[in-house]
């Protein structure tokens, strides 16, 4: 029996396109003269933060780069907030957090990936449902 893993839908991809779908319309909301169009790019942290997420979801919890995108995000909001004493204050929180990613790296072997087909010499154009 052939049984294929559905692709992940949440990507970092359908993020970005997305945030720019976003800053799309809030151009076209500035430009229609709506007030406080701008006002709502405050919540720009929530798409790194986003595609942070979108990418541990992809290439696994222990990727360093999707961890890095969501301390970026913590850091965006820390500033929004009014609150880069949080930063000064917190900042070797983000070591540790950097340390325990990598430990875990070291700890934890990656998944094997499954194999694409049961059938020898199938390519993908020739795989049967």
């Amino acid at each position: 029996m052939n049984t294929q893993t559905r692709p992940h839908v949440f990507t970092p991809k359908l993020v970005f396109g997305l945030a720019l779908i976003a800053l799309g319309l809030l151009l076209t909301l500035d430009q229609l003269g709506w007030p406080g169009a701008w006002g709502l790019f405050r919540f720009w942290p929530v798409v790194p933060a986003v595609f942070g997420l979108a990418r541990l979801r992809q290439r696994g919890w222990t990727h360093l780069g999707g961890h890095a995108w969501l301390a970026f995000a913590l850091a965006g909001l820390a500033a929004q907030w009014d609150r880069e004493d949080l930063i000064a204050r917190w900042w070797p929180v983000l070591v540790v957090w950097g340390g325990a990613v990598l430990t875990l790296r070291a700890l934890v072997p990656p998944a094997p990936k499954p194999p694409d087909s049961c059938d020898a010499g199938t390519g993908p154009a020739e795989r049967k449902p």
